[in-house]
């Protein structure tokens, strides 16, 4: 399966170290980037939490994988079904390298016991911050035009928001972080309007 012709990809992201969360988004018609904000291919949306438990990046991602939203970051992208997703977190969460794994008679009647529940997936993914990296959400533009415009509107007023609640010094900085964290709060709002309503 081809990815869409008009889409947009999103990288989502965790970083359990420093507890920030992030959304690269581009877009794509007919395999050329479309700019997001002025000349640029990418916007990078980031948001810093005093507890790592409140940012909604796993709650996003795991709903994406349900909806058949998420695709492999590679050259050649593939669509990943759930099956393939809860295949590859079992294998990834049971063993620590190929060498552990069991004989295949082992290994289908582990696999039949596993369960992947949502608040499995997402226990799995805090603690592996690299497997999110691996995906990427794609939404077709052309599935959801009104509302893929209205993110790309918001998207258009700036290419890189961070606000990060560990950062704020002053009454200076805190201006700062509110209106972020507002424009931050606008973009995860429209990513997971986009999601549930594919």
């Amino acid at each position: 399966m081809a990815l869409p012709q008009n889409h947009l990809a999103i990288k989502v992201s965790f970083d359990r170290q420093d507890r920030v969360a992030s959304y690269q988004i581009s877009h794509k018609d007919k395999g050329e980037f479309v700019p997001v904000h002025k000349n640029k291919n990418c916007g990078s949306y980031l948001r810093g939490y005093e507890n790592k438990n409140d940012n909604l990046t796993f709650n996003l991602f795991t709903l994406a994988v349900s909806k058949g939203l998420v695709w492999t970051r590679e050259d050649e992208s593939k669509k990943v079904d759930e099956s393939t997703f809860k295949w590859n977190t079992f294998v990834c969460s049971t063993y620590r390298s190929l060498a552990m794994l069991p004989p295949l008679d082992e290994l289908k009647e582990a696999y039949s016991t596993f369960e992947m529940s949502n608040e499995g997936m997402k226990k799995f993914l805090q603690k592996a911050d690299d497997i999110m990296n691996q995906y990427h959400i794609i939404i077709d533009v052309e599935k959801q035009p009104e509302l893929t415009r209205d993110l790309l509107d918001l998207l258009n007023q700036k290419d890189y928001v961070l606000a990060d609640e560990n950062e704020i010094e002053d009454q200076d900085e805190m201006g700062d972080y509110t209106e972020n964290l507002a424009f931050f709060n606008k973009v995860e709002d429209l990513l997971y309007l986009l999601i549930q309503r594919a």
